[in-house]
């Protein structure tokens, strides 16, 4: 298919035959059936156009696409689940990287992914070994893409955050190459994926420390929104006090009135206060 660009710096007349001819995955440009369901992001306020959009399979997928968009002048993006979705991430070529699901655990402790890779995919393998990620509140984002963005979650008081934790990426950079990137091997670049997103290249997988937790004592109380004031006033104060062991948040947030949803928050604005204690149950606030 020949498509046309307007952007000024880009030269019209992109063909991307070359590139789906080389790629494990698939190409799909729009028009196509599958072009809109592969760009349709979780967060379906912030649509995705990109002039085409590349599911990979391989780190050589990725490799290709990066190439073939740097030797023509266009801009290449990078999506997994579409959680942090970003209209201005999606670039000309969109690099999807849903289909990069290794997942690996090593019962002494680690963890190798597939960039495609949700913390849902992860966590009851590690719970069978005892182990657990530091991941956030959800298990519905992908593990790089929570940790490349140095994510924050519900064991960060007593963990720290999973980008603390990476032993090593494997990423494509801007100039098409595959790097395997450590705290010794391009430290600089290690450094900058640690918290950097997408800007710092397109990984394709990652090892990273787990830690022995084979269960755990938390959950959210919540509120209706009429009362955040009073709750996040009495939530601060004991927060203050609150040991290491444990950790807390709070989230205001509308829940779609869909039938998943408990009925009495569905529709309505809510406060969540959200509270994890990694020590022994009995020992815990409260308890």
């Amino acid at each position: 298919m020949t498509l046309t660009l307007d952007a000024p710096y880009v030269d019209s007349d992109i063909s991307f035959d070359a590139l789906r001819a080389e790629l494990t995955g698939s190409l799909h440009t729009p028009g196509e059936p599958e072009y809109d369901a592969l760009v349709s992001p979780w967060n379906l306020a912030v649509p995705m156009r990109p002039a085409a959009v590349v599911a990979v399979r391989t780190a050589e997928d990725v490799v290709a696409a990066v190439r073939f968009a740097g030797a023509r002048g266009l801009t290449a993006g990078v999506q997994a689940t579409g959680h942090g979705a970003e209209r201005s991430l999606a670039g000309h070529l969109l690099v999807l990287t849903r289909g990069l699901d290794e997942v690996t655990v090593h019962p002494e402790g680690w963890a190798r992914i597939g960039s495609g890779v949700k913390w849902s995919g992860l966590v009851p393998i590690a719970a069978s070994h005892g182990l657990a990620g530091v991941n956030g509140s959800t298990t519905d984002v992908s593990i790089v893409g929570y940790t490349t963005g140095g994510g924050v979650g519900p064991l960060a008081r007593t963990y720290g955050i999973n980008a603390d934790r990476v032993r090593a990426f494997e990423v494509v950079t801007g100039d098409g190459v595959f790097r395997r990137v450590t705290a010794t091997e391009h430290p600089d670049l290690f450094f900058a994926l640690r918290g950097g997103k997408g800007a710092a290249g397109i990984v394709t997988a990652m090892e990273f420390d787990l830690i022995r937790m084979p269960e755990f004592y938390g959950g959210a109380i919540y509120f209706d929104a009429a009362d955040a004031a009073r709750v996040v006033d009495r939530w601060r104060g004991w927060a203050d006090d609150l040991p290491e062991l444990g950790t807390t948040s709070f989230a205001i947030f509308q829940l779609p009135p869909l039938p998943e949803i408990p009925p009495p928050l569905a529709g309505r604005m809510s406060l969540a206060i959200r509270f994890l204690w990694a020590g022994s149950p009995p020992r815990a606030p409260g308890c």
